[in-house]
C-alpha cells in the first residue's frame, strides 16, 4: 500500500511497509529516486532502526543474554501504520511487537514524518521510549538516489559537492562489512566527489566523523541539484553498488561494529541513550533546484 503527496513543485510516494519513499518526482517529469532492481539493489530508501551496519557476528549482548539483529536492524522490513494524513506531511508509526522484542527486548515507536513544502522535503524522525530503563539505539536514513536525470547520460556525468572545502575520511569496511582502522580520503581541503565507476569498488564510504551541513548530487549535463541537509547527524554514509546509476547520501546516528569490538549494546560507540519515557527527534531534508 501507498500513500502521496504533491504540490506545484514535486510529487513523491511511500511504501507503509518500512514507511519507505518509493518516489520523489518534480513536474518537469525528472525522477530523483533509485527505483529498485533485485539484480542490484532492491530497496529505495530504507530507514535503518534500531542499528545502523552490521554488528560483530550480526549479535549483540544485554544483561547478560545473546540476541541477533541483522543488518540495519529491522524496521525497513516491518509495516508501519499512517497515523496522520494532510495535505502536505504523512506520519507513519512502528511499535515494538512480540517479533521485535525476540531481537531487540524494548519497547519503543518509531515515528516517520514526510513534510513537503515547495521544493523541499522534510523527513523527519522521533523514537519514543516506553521504557523504564534507557532505550539504546542507532538511527539512519538510506535513501538511494538515480542517477539517470537525462536521457542519455552516465554516471560519470554527476558528482557530489559539499557545502564547502573539507578534510573528511572514510574508515574501509572489511569483507564482513566490520569497519577497520584503516581509511581512505574522501575529501582533502575540498569540496567535490566525482562519481565513477571504482568510487565505490571497496564498499561503502564511512564518514564517522563530519561537520557537513550539506551535500549536493549535481549533474554535468542536466541544469538540477539534489540537495540533502543533514547537519543534524553526526556520521555520514556514502553508497552504491559499483559501476550502477544510482548513489546512497546518508545521514547517520550511530555505525557498523568495529571488526575488534562488539559485545554489549550498552558499550556500542555511536549509539543514542534516550532516558526512560523520552523523546528523541532529529530531520533531514531533500531540496531540488
Amino acid at each position: 500500500m501507498k500513500s502521496f503527496l504533491s504540490n506545484s513543485v514535486l510529487k513523491l510516494s511511500v511504501n507503509h511497509q518500512g514507511a519507505e519513499l518509493s518516489s520523489l518526482m518534480d513536474f518537469g517529469g525528472i525522477e530523483y529516486l533509485w527505483q529498485g532492481d533485485a539484480a542490484i539493489w532492491p530497496r529505495q530508501s530504507p530507514h535503518l532502526f534500531p542499528i545502523v551496519g552490521r554488528l560483530r557476528d550480526d549479535r549483540y549482548t544485554l544483561n547478560g543474554r545473546s540476541y541477533q539483529l541483522s543488518h540495519h536492524g529491522f524496521a525497513r522490513d516491518m509495516d508501519f501504520e499512517l497515523i496522520s494524513e494532510v495535505e502536505t506531511e504523512l506520519r507513519f508509526q512502528l511499535v515494538a511487537t512480540a517479533e521485535s522484542r525476540l531481537k531487540y527486548p524494548f519497547d519503543f515507536a518509531l515515528i516517520v514524518s514526510y513534510r513537503l513544502q515547495e521544493n523541499c522535503l522534510t523527513v523527519e524522525y522521533d523514537v519514543h521510549n516506553r521504557n523504564d530503563t534507557i532505550l539504546p539505539f542507532s538511527l539512519g536514513a538510506h535513501p538511494g538516489f538515480a542517477l539517470s536525470w537525462g536521457k542519455e547520460n552516465v554516471i560519470e556525468d554527476y558528482f557530489l559537492e559539499f557545502d564547502r572545502d573539507y578534510e573528511l575520511q572514510s574508515n574501509i569496511l572489511n569483507d564482513d562489512t566490520l569497519l577497520t582502522s584503516e581509511t581512505a580520503t574522501v575529501l582533502d581541503r575540498s569540496k567535490r566527489v566525482p562519481i565513477t565507476q571504482v568510487l565505490f569498488s571497496r564498499n561503502s564510504l564511512n564518514i564517522l566523523k563530519h561537520q557537513c551541513r550539506k551535500v549536493s548530487l549535481c549533474s554535468k549535463t542536466v541544469d538540477k541539484r539534489l540537495t540533502v541537509e543533514l547537519s543534524e547527524f553526526p556520521q555520514l554514509g556514502l553508497w552504491s553498488k559499483p559501476g550502477a546509476d544510482y548513489i546512497c547520501i546518508e545521514p547517520w546516528f550511530g555505525h557498523a561494529d568495529f571488526a575488534n569490538k562488539g559485545g554489549n549494546i550498552m558499550e556500542k560507540e555511536g549509539l543514542v541513550k534516550l532516558e526512560a519515557r523520552e523523546i528523541f527527534s532529529c530531520s533531514y531534508s531533500i531540496m531540488i533546484d
